[in-house]
């Protein structure tokens, strides 16, 4: 998947920031997308509990009405 200018350009100047601070570009990239994995992942559980709670309601609503 070929990246946008933008994108490219952003990626280099991550790239060039881990340069200067020493970090390992490919190491700190994973560590985001693990971050951003589990982020959406709280995100799409407490969406689920949500919908779980509504259809619930929705459904003990239908048996006493």
């Amino acid at each position: 998947m070929a990246l946008t200018k933008e994108q490219q350009q952003t990626k280099k100047r991550i790239e060039q920031i881990c340069e200067l601070l020493n970090i390992d570009y490919d190491k700190w990239l994973a560590e985001k997308q693990q971050e951003f994995i589990m982020e959406n992942t709280d995100k799409a559980f407490e969406a689920s509990l949500k919908l779980k709670r509504v259809q619930n309601k929705f459904q003990n609503g239908q048996h006493h009405g």
